[in-house]
C-alpha cells in the first residue's frame, strides 16, 4: 500500500479524502511527463465516487495495454490502489453516518486550488481563499 493509500485509509472525513486525492492527482500531473496515464486520470476537478470508478476503469484498461512497461504498470497499479482505497473509505464513512452525501464545494474545483486544505489549515489561509 502506498503512502497516499495509507493516509486515505486513516482519513476521518470526506474532505480529507478528497484533499489527499487532489494531492495525488497533482503529483501524477507533475510526474507523468511522458503521459503514460490516461488524461482522465490526471484531470481535475474530481466529481465524486462515480468519477473515481470511471478513473479506475480507465486505468484498468490502460494497465492491460500491450505498450505498458513494468515501471508504468506499477504507477497504474498504485493509482488504482489509491482510488480504490478512497472508494472503500468513503463507503465506510458514509455507512458510519459521518459524511454528507456530496462533496464539499471547494473540492469540486469551483475555486482556487490553494483552497483544497483541511479545515484546520484553511482557517490559516482564509485571506488567500477569499
Amino acid at each position: 500500500m502506498s503512502p497516499f493509500s495509507n493516509a486515505i485509509q486513516e482519513a476521518d472525513t470526506e474532505h480529507e479524502i478528497f484533499f489527499l486525492l487532489v494531492a495525488h492527482i497533482e503529483a501524477l500531473r507533475f510526474c507523468d511527463q511522458l503521459r503514460l496515464l490516461p488524461w482522465q486520470t490526471r484531470d481535475l476537478p474530481l466529481a465524486g465516487s462515480d468519477d473515481l470508478k470511471a478513473r479506475i476503469y480507465g486505468l484498468q484498461l490502460r494497465g492491460r495495454a500491450s505498450d505498458v512497461d513494468g515501471g508504468s504498470r506499477l504507477v497504474v497499479e498504485e493509482t488504482i490502489d489509491v482510488f480504490r482505497t478512497a472508494l472503500r473509505r468513503l463507503a465506510f464513512l458514509q455507512a458510519d453516518g459521518g459524511l454528507a452525501h456530496r462533496m464539499p464545494e471547494q473540492v469540486m474545483g469551483t475555486g482556487d486550488r490553494r483552497c483544497f486544505l483541511p479545515k484546520a489549515l484553511a482557517r490559516q489561509t482564509d485571506e488567500e481563499c477569499g
